[in-house]
């Protein structure tokens, strides 16, 4: 037999049974059930982000052996193509240049498919489309429910945690300017480490101010009130810089503005 060419002489053991006929299958679906499913969204993205750490490293969803191996740098690889030429050599598909019109076969192929996928939500709309909180009792009650949630401290910073929430380009360049500019005196918390009535700031001052930076992108935020966000955090004592995406092109005026904010001027 060739190298790298294995042949399965014994059938699989659990081939034909379901956890409907078999106790060993019916409690390994358990134990997977129980450690993947959660009625809270966030443990269970928690749970979901645990299983991929610990699964790292083995070769669940991974390249098979072959992967990078041809024909050409594969004694193995030659070998199985040799015979796979071989055995079709002179084969046409049976279905080549048929279709359903000129082929009773196709056809019917077609009809059963299309039967199968009846009930399915195949290619169809949401069943929520086009309802809104105005329109629609359930939705504005999702709406409402998530929104007293979402000024709750604790739930914010799970979210934030579990998403694993990381600062983007523009962030980066900030936070690298603050510590170039104030070294260990302002601290990212774009991440949810700090929550303020279900608003989270980009940067916060850690010594002892109470100041905060927050990076509006030209794209996302064209339509914010940056007024409306500093009156929201000065409710809690804070003063709030905003810097705009198109802001951070003069480094030199950005610095300066940093400067007189740090300031209170």
């Amino acid at each position: 037999m060739p190298i790298g060419i294995y042949i399965r002489t014994k059938p699989v053991w659990n081939k034909g049974l379901t956890k409907e006929t078999s106790e060993i299958l019916r409690i390994k679906a358990e134990k997977r059930r129980g450690q993947t499913l959660c009625k809270d969204p966030i443990k269970n993205l928690e749970c979901k982000n645990n299983m991929s750490k610990s699964r790292k490293g083995k070769n669940l969803g991974h390249p098979g052996y072959t992967k990078g191996l041809n024909k050409e740098n594969s004694e193995s690889m030659r070998i199985m193509a040799e015979k796979v030429s071989i055995a079709n050599t002179g084969c046409i598909p049976w279905n080549k240049s048929l279709t359903k019109e000129t082929d009773p076969r196709i056809k019917k192929q077609a009809e059963s498919i299309s039967i199968s996928m009846i009930g399915k939500n195949i290619g169809k709309s949401p069943c929520n489309k086009g309802l809104t909180k105005e329109n629609c009792d359930s939705v504005k009650r999702q709406a409402d429910s998530l929104r007293k949630k979402c000024k709750e401290t604790d739930y914010l910073s799970h979210l934030m945690k579990a998403m694993h929430i990381k600062p983007n380009k523009p962030e980066i360049f900030l936070q690298n300017l603050l510590n170039e500019l104030y070294p260990n005196e302002w601290e990212y918390t774009g991440d949810g480490k700090l929550v303020i009535n279900g608003r989270i700031p980009d940067f916060a001052n850690t010594n002892g101010e109470k100041k905060l930076i927050e990076h509006f992108g030209t794209y996302w935020h064209r339509d914010s009130n940056p007024q409306e966000l500093i009156d929201h955090y000065r409710k809690y004592g804070y003063d709030t810089l905003i810097i705009w995406e198109n802001e951070l092109k003069d480094e030199e005026l950005l610095r300066k503005n940093i400067s007189s904010f740090v300031r209170g001027e």
